[in-house]
């Protein structure tokens, strides 16, 4: 038997493990819980739940090496974990290790000298040191100057050792536990932090190290990407001082150039348009005087263009910026505007494109399969002097490319049955909702008003649900849970292939593939309900699968049907986004205004068409009296104002 290198450190851990974790499930587990890497010259043991079977993890300088071994006919005894400890003597951990091959870790404990050493250092210091003299590329041999090479080692551990806070930082934000794991959105800010604290090293090290920042700016060339031809291009020429030759004194001609392209930007311009209307009189008529009529505005009297009015409200529905910090940009530009003045405007414009919301509203209600879904939204109440809970209630359709997508919102003060109604008055079609009672309610036959269409209920809610569970359950295992996900996973694979095509292709190819498998998932279903605590989580989680199962595989038998509501669950992100920068509407009204507007704008964002533009061309086009028969033809997927298009009013 060949004994354990020489320098090698071999843990043990006490608490057994999940056996189904491979090489990098297990490390991670020593990383994070014992607190030793098995990259860096160690070795860690696991045994299972009966204690039967060790894994052990250890790296032999290539990559991680899991060995498997089984203790048969009980042939090893585990010595008792006392205090979290477990004592084991010299004979019990060779027992333990018997029949091992370390030649490749003797060759690689051996081996790591000072070309390791170098590569090491290479690719974590990555950039250069910061301490003593500013430092080129490593050379092809370490320093042998004590001294130097301290110098070298403390600029390393030094970077190491900030780039590795930062790096936790990231994983604490994304993948920390769920009481502590923040949203996407306030991810997106962590990040942004991170990536300046990284780019601040970067900057120092770059003026230490010319030579590191001449290749970094290659790197930086070679990945920035090209810049969208749409953008006009301002050409700068920087001629040389002398054009002509020092030597002849001729005159130089040119034989070539370099071109560099920069990102720029023109801060926002406020302009004041003047309408001058010229009347025009007859010197022979007496009485005859011409002039043209004053065109429609929106506001009438008032100082905004309808391209102003559109800019704010796509600035506060669309970016989320609330109107008082409006208020205070326009103050920068030495314009005295209160936020009463934009609340008013945003309203006005609000009543004028109320038709199209009904329109838009219709036009979704007409077709064969929505989703719909609501969300809190806090409103205050003034007699009361604080908040009130309303709610955001969305209609969505999203059936590319047969279809334009398109969201309506609708503001209701609860989430009861008699608001969806209300929202879906006459609907005949599939309804793919969650599992919530209201919308069970909604198409129970012994309703006079109820709706006769079919409900397809949603996956991500299920799964959802797993999920939870198992997060809450770590770092023990959760393997009912696991195993959900896992036959959850095999049906949304299936799904991803089936994408983009027809009905009768996503039919025929559910029935041959997911019908079975959802099959198989009811009978394992009901087979571990009766195996767990009725009222742990778990059991929930499956009761809810089996009462909704009906709801859940519609989808089999119906290729217009979608697995779950992720279309209507992204079109919820915006509002909740907004709700967080203006913290409440201000009233009943004020929500139902922020439901119309921001149902036109998502929609416009669906489509690729810049709401902005569209705002503008539409705001004007209904003062000036556009036909109600004719509105089809402004609903933003009849628009051509795309994102990249350039507003034809705007003066070049």
């Amino acid at each position: 038997m060949l004994t354990a290198p020489a320098g090698l450190v071999i843990y043990v851990a006490t608490r057994p493990v999940d056996f189904r974790k491979g090489a990098d499930g297990l490390a991670l587990l020593a990383k994070e819980a014992l607190g030793h890497d098995p990259m860096k010259g160690v070795a860690v043991v696991f045994r299972a739940k009966r204690a039967d079977r060790v894994k052990i993890v250890v790296w032999d300088g290539s990559g991680l090496v899991l060995y498997w071994k089984r203790l048969e006919g009980g042939g090893f005894k585990w010595p008792p974990v006392v205090d979290g400890v477990m004592r084991m003597n010299a004979a019990q951990l060779s027992a333990l290790l018997a029949g091992m091959d370390w030649t490749r870790m003797h060759t690689h404990l051996e081996s790591r000298s000072r070309k390791r050493l170098r590569k090491d250092i290479k690719s974590s210091l990555h950039r250069g040191a910061k301490h003593g003299r500013p430092m080129s590329d490593l050379p092809d041999e370490l320093p042998s100057d004590p001294a130097e090479l301290r110098v070298f080692a403390a600029a390393l551990l030094d970077r190491c050792a900030r780039l590795e806070r930062l790096l936790k930082l990231a994983k604490d934000a994304q993948f920390g536990r769920s009481s502590e794991k923040l949203d996407a959105d306030q991810l997106q800010l962590v990040l942004e932090d991170i990536d300046e604290a990284v780019a601040v090293l970067e900057a120092a090290e770059d003026r230490a190290d010319p030579k590191k920042c001449e290749s970094r700016t290659a790197e930086r060339r070679a990945n920035r990407g090209k810049l969208p031809e749409h953008l006009p291009r301002i050409v700068e020429t920087l001629m040389p001082a002398e054009t002509c030759c020092p030597s002849c004194e001729s005159v130089l001609f040119e034989i070539g150039s370099d071109e560099s392209q920069r990102l720029d930007v023109v801060p926002a311009q406020y302009r004041v348009i003047v309408t001058r209307r010229p009347k025009l009189a007859c010197r022979a008529c007496h009485g005859v005087v011409l002039q043209r009529a004053a065109p429609e505005r929106l506001i009438r009297g008032g100082l905004p263009t309808e391209r102003l009015v559109a800019h704010v409200i796509d600035a506060k529905y669309h970016w989320h910026l609330p109107l008082y910090r409006q208020a205070q940009m326009l103050a920068t530009h030495g314009i005295a505007l209160d936020r009463s003045t934009l609340a008013f405007w945003v309203g006005y414009a609000a009543q004028e494109l109320k038709p199209l919301w009904h329109r838009l509203r219709e036009m979704l209600l007409a077709s064969s399969k929505i989703c719909v879904d609501e969300t809190p939204a806090p409103v205050l109440d003034p007699g009361r002097g604080r908040t009130k809970t309303g709610y955001f209630w969305a209609l969505s359709r999203d059936d590319r490319p047969w279809e334009p997508p398109g969201v309506v919102y609708a503001y209701a003060p609860g989430r009861g049955a008699i608001h969806g109604l209300r929202l879906l008055e006459g609907y005949r079609g599939i309804i793919h909702c969650d599992g919530y009672e209201a919308y069970k309610t909604m198409t129970r036959t012994t309703r006079a008003d109820a709706l006769s269409g079919t409900l397809a209920f949603c996956w991500s809610h299920l799964r959802r649900q797993f999920v939870k569970i198992e997060r809450e359950a770590a770092p023990a295992p959760a393997p009912v849970a696991r195993e959900a996900l896992e036959r959850i996973a095999q049906l949304y694979a299936i799904e991803k292939a089936l994408r983009g095509r027809s009905d009768a292709e996503r039919r025929a190819g559910r029935q041959a593939h997911a019908q079975p498998l959802a099959a198989a998932l009811k009978q394992w279903f009901e087979a571990k309900l009766g195996h767990l605590a009725q009222k742990g989580e778990t059991a929930k989680a499956l009761r809810y699968a089996l009462r909704h199962w009906d709801g859940l595989t519609l989808y089999l038998d119906d290729g217009r049907i979608e697995m779950d509501t992720n279309a209507v669950e992204r079109a919820m992100r915006p509002i909740k986004l907004n709700a967080k920068n203006a913290l409440f509407a201000g009233c009943d009204e004020g929500a139902e205004n922020w439901a119309l507007l921001a149902s036109l704008i998502e929609t416009c964002k669906l489509n690729g068409v810049s709401a902005e533009h569209w705002l503008t061309d539409v705001l004007a086009k209904l003062v000036n009296g556009w036909p109600a028969a004719r509105l089809d033809e402004l609903l933003p997927w009849a628009s051509t104002y795309t994102m990249h298009a350039h507003d034809p009013g705007l003066a070049a």
